[in-house]
């Protein structure tokens, strides 16, 4: 195989299959400890995050319907500085970069399906094929549910996050329509948040509704996996 192919082959192969390698990062303002993953760059804690705050609720062993969940919900006004120092809520990028990876694992031909505008995006394509809550998977997702103006709602069938605000997303994607993924074309700042279904339909949006500090009868809380740009 000539040089230049091989490259080309390699840079391809890597772009499917990204290498990660498990380590342990100790936060130094708890000690508490989390096991992370680096895929495509990107250094993720396999574990919520679980740093006591002013407005955190711990994880409720009364409510969860899994005992892999752990961690702490959090408030909206936390959100911009909860992770430990040199970490940050994941973006967009970053979890489509998960996606990615998790389905060519599993079926190397299915492609993701991205349905949006260049502010908020559907991901679909992986119903079929993909178990995200699957013990092999390396992020190690559990169903979160939220907590709901005080209560806990954790179903066994989905997680949800806050992210990162969208950047303007440049890619050219399909209309902001689909049977069962809403797709908004605002973004309130700082609002932002993912919705993972299992052998469904993931959403990444942010909106007014159920997260106005003002109504505390409707607030959302979320949990958070921090991550890293690995150098």
């Amino acid at each position: 195989m000539k040089p230049q192919f091989l490259l080309i082959f390699l840079s391809l192969f890597f772009a499917i299959y990204p290498t990660f390698g498990q380590e342990v990062f100790i936060d130094s303002r708890d000690k508490k400890e989390y096991k992370t993953v680096t895929i495509s760059g990107i250094k993720w804690m396999t574990e919520n995050l679980d740093f006591e705050t002013e407005l955190s609720l711990s994880s409720d062993p009364q409510h969860q319907t899994n005992t892999r969940l752990s961690g702490r919900y959090y408030h909206l006004d936390e959100i911009c500085c909860v992770c430990p120092d040199g970490w940050r809520l994941p973006g967009v990028e970053d979890w489509l970069s998960f996606f990615s990876y998790s389905l060519k694992s599993v079926d190397s031909l299915a492609p993701l399906k991205f349905i949006g505008n260049e502010n908020h995006f559907a991901i679909d394509g992986y119903s079929e094929n993909l178990n995200v809550f699957d013990d092999t998977n390396p992020l190690k997702l559990t169903p979160t549910g939220r907590v709901e103006g005080g209560k806990y709602n954790v179903q066994e069938n989905y997680a949800d996050y806050w992210t990162l605000d969208p950047p303007k997303w440049n890619h050219d994607l399909p209309p902001s329509t689909s049977n069962h993924a809403h797709v908004l074309s605002t973004v309130y700042e700082g609002k932002t948040h993912i919705h993972i279904r299992n052998k469904s339909f993931t959403n990444i949006h942010s909106h007014k509704h159920h997260l106005n500090p003002k109504k505390k009868g409707k607030l959302r809380m979320f949990m958070i996996r921090c991550v890293k740009t690995v150098d």
